[in-house]
């Protein structure tokens, strides 16, 4: 087992400010984006400079993005849940696709992208399944799961994410779980039960994974971040609710980067938090 050490920092914008971030992804170049009800931020913490994508009129205009992802050469995906539609934009914030004809989302709410098996996963919270697409052609390839609570089933997923062996995680939300799927959308193992001890959800939104193949998942209720290995075994947990460096006011998004420094989105905090894994052995 790995020690979990973890420092916080906050990122604030003067001239603009955060309405209620959601979800949040991490470039191969290091900017950061984040979905904020009706744009995306695109910020650059070295430079210290952001900007906005979907925010002007015409194609590409968003109404409620809550659910980003980037790829490795640079396409932003982005989930609108008010629209029913996931965008693709290009490095330079123009419109490149878009995925999903009329009825066929309600609710995008997660996104996920698997690099070696050139895929991109999309949660659908309220028809309760993923839906699987080529990352390149955007076809569908296929459904992973339907409503329900037996293995395999959601109720409301919303946050996913894939580890570097193509297994790919789901919070499943209204189950208050976690379900774990092979490439195939073969159901593995699950964890997860309501309650409030350690292990046990309330409110999770999302999930993501560090180098290590720790796993991360956020609790809006609990106001937390727990932390698992592989298997489900809880590790450990971070923060708790406030509005002070280091607490949490109702998170939403996480992700974290190539350098495991990990970023926590607060809905009602108006925020992202940075905080990092250090590593180092328990003793």
């Amino acid at each position: 087992r790995k020690k979990l050490d973890i420092t916080a920092s906050i990122f604030g914008a003067e001239e603009e400010a955060f309405r209620r971030p959601s979800g949040i992804a991490s470039g191969p170049d290091g900017r950061l984006y984040v979905a904020d009800r009706t744009k995306v931020w695109v910020i650059d913490l070295e430079k210290g400079e952001f900007s906005f994508i979907g925010e002007s009129s015409g194609p590409g205009r968003l109404m409620w993005p809550m659910a980003v992802a980037v790829s490795a050469d640079g396409r932003l995906f982005v989930g609108d849940v008010l629209l029913d539609r996931v965008y693709i934009y290009d490095t330079e914030g123009r419109l490149i696709a878009a995925i999903g004809h009329e009825g066929e989302f309600d609710s995008p709410s997660g996104l996920a992208i698997d690099e070696k098996l050139r895929r991109l996963y999309i949660s659908d919270t309220k028809k309760h399944y993923i839906k699987v697409y080529d990352l390149d052609t955007y076809k569908p390839i296929m459904t992973i799961g339907k409503k329900g609570s037996e293995k395999g089933e959601f109720n409301f997923p919303i946050g996913i994410t894939v580890d570097r062996d193509g297994l790919v995680y789901v919070v499943d939300s209204a189950n208050f779980r976690v379900q774990v799927f092979d490439p195939d959308g073969k159901f593995i193992r699950s964890w997860g039960e309501v309650g409030d001890r350690p292990g046990m959800f309330s409110r999770p939104k999302n999930i993501a994974i560090d180098t290590e193949g720790h796993i991360y998942v956020v609790d809006m209720a609990f106001q937390n971040v727990q932390i698992f290995d592989k298997d489900g075994q809880i590790l450990m947990a971070f923060s708790s609710g406030g509005s002070e460096p280091g607490y949490l006011n109702m998170p939403f998004g996480i992700t974290i980067d190539k350098n495991n420094r990990i970023y926590v989105t607060e809905n009602l905090g108006r925020r992202f938090q940075i905080f990092q894994y250090l590593g180092g052995e328990v003793k």
